[in-house]
């Protein structure tokens, strides 16, 4: 990836804070639980999913850079959904750890030298990825859950 398009990504992820934030405000609160059958997702669940796998990523990045090649953990998000109780833990506090750690991260990810983001840790399904590769990832992943949590308004509108 080159140093341009680089930093484009960069400050598309740093933004996420902003666009999930004012994305949440599109939906009514009373309706963030809705969930058209049991194996969808409500938008609480979304955030607290979009939440944990945030902070892997948080970590793998970390991880790439001070133990570069060491393999990184990959949660099996249908069994976490199952275990963790998303559906009883605060929603405010998941959106409040999404924008900490996305700032977080996009801080990071300002100061790196082209070397760093060639850095790469060993993922048990995708293999080998490097920071360029796993800010990639990121974006897409926040983009496919705000995607997500706007078809859940939709089928929620829809059986109103």
């Amino acid at each position: 990836m080159d140093s341009s398009e680089r930093r484009r990504l960069i400050e598309n992820y740093s933004r996420k804070t902003y666009a999930l934030t004012e994305h949440l405000r599109s939906f009514p609160r009373d309706m963030w639980d809705f969930k058209p059958d049991d194996t969808h997702w409500c938008i609480r669940e979304i955030l607290w999913h979009t939440l944990d796998i945030e902070m892997h990523g948080y970590l793998r990045i970390r991880t790439a850079l001070a133990e570069p090649g060491k393999t990184v953990s990959a949660p099996d998000q249908d069994l976490w959904a199952k275990q963790v109780p998303y559906i009883q833990m605060d929603v405010d506090e998941a959106i409040e750890g999404i924008v900490w750690v996305i700032k977080a991260n996009g801080k990071l990810l300002k100061t790196l030298t082209e070397a760093d983001f060639n850095k790469s840790v060993t993922h048990p399904k995708y293999g080998t990825l490097n920071i360029d590769q796993l800010l990639a990832r990121h974006n897409k992943h926040i983009e496919h859950h705000m995607d997500q949590m706007t078809k859940r308004f939709d089928e929620w509108k829809a059986r109103k």
